[in-house]
């Protein structure tokens, strides 16, 4: 993850992608639930996360549906060495193996049902990362960044909705509303005579006809 994002955008969200990967390791049929998002590396603010993130979702579409020390194992043991790239099992060594991921397995019971609102939050984050790079932030208002990382994901979605359509707010939306005037057409025509017989003769203007 790049540093150029504040801190603010990036230290709070490693819990929740912590807790949010424990959940998806208890209960690995959370991957099928949570396919339609998008995440990927960019969700995360730390490696390490996305590491044993992707492993799950690989062990998951592989058939494995239950995420033990040995099948884990198993499964990097099996994977093969990518050109430029180090061993998972190495990789998984590295991050403290399954030893790192049982303690968050513990603490991620079923029965508490909050991977939604972990996986809420991290997307929050992702999208002040976002609106950070396009410049739609300014990172050095500092009550503006605590208003914005008080909001929830709704919130925060529901405000800058707000804010880009109140800024075109003096933009015709592009409707056309068409008039017909066939049938008054005739008394119009009628009071245009009317105002040319009481009005200024300009057809007989001398000034006008002059040549």
């Amino acid at each position: 993850m790049s540093t150029k994002h504040i801190t603010e955008f990036i230290s709070p969200s490693e819990v929740h992608e912590s807790l949010f990967v424990g959940y998806l390791w208890k209960t690995p049929t959370l991957y099928s639930k949570y396919k339609i998002h998008k995440i990927d590396k960019n969700t995360f603010t730390r490696p390490i996360w996305y590491f044993y993130y992707y492993v799950g979702k690989e062990m998951f579409e592989s058939g494995l549906r239950s995420f033990e020390d040995t099948s884990v194992y198993s499964f990097l043991s099996s994977k093969p060495i990518e050109k430029g790239k180090g061993a998972w099992l190495e990789v998984y060594n590295e991050y403290g193996a399954y030893g790192t991921i049982a303690e968050l397995i513990e603490e991620c019971s079923p029965e508490k049902g909050n991977e939604d609102y972990h996986l809420a939050e991290i997307q929050k984050y992702e999208s002040l990362r976002k609106l950070q790079d396009e410049g739609f932030i300014n990172v050095l208002n500092p009550e503006l960044i605590h208003k914005l990382i008080s909001m929830s994901l709704s919130q925060l979605q529901t405000f800058y909705q707000t804010k880009f359509k109140s800024s075109f707010a003096q933009i015709n939306a592009g409707e056309v509303v068409e008039y017909y005037l066939g049938d008054n057409l005739s008394e119009t025509i009628e009071e245009l005579k009317k105002g040319i017989q009481t009005g200024i003769p300009f057809f007989d203007s001398p000034r006008l006809n002059k040549k």
